[in-house]
């Protein structure tokens, strides 16, 4: 997804990515396009005051959503009006 020298969404600070793991197994679809290739981004401890986020990988979307830490921004992807 990211090279090893290049950050969030093309920073050059290094990020961690976060592959399919128990927590961001149940991340749902984009709310706006529908679109499955989910970008999720946790900050390293090098990059204090960065928030965690969630972000659509369909680059003509790019709905994101933050949180303080990645637990809080999957939560906020996966709320959705009508539940």
């Amino acid at each position: 997804m990211n090279s090893a020298n290049q950050g969030r969404w093309g920073d050059p600070w290094p990020s961690t990515y976060i592959g399919t793991t128990n927590q961001t197994a149940a991340l749902k679809s984009c709310p706006f396009c529908g679109s499955t290739e989910i970008l999720t981004y946790e900050p390293t401890i090098y990059e204090a005051g960065n928030d965690a986020s969630v972000k659509c990988g369909n680059s003509l979307c790019g709905a994101e959503v933050r949180g303080m830490i990645l637990r809080h921004a999957i939560a906020r992807w996966n709320r959705r009006a009508n539940e």
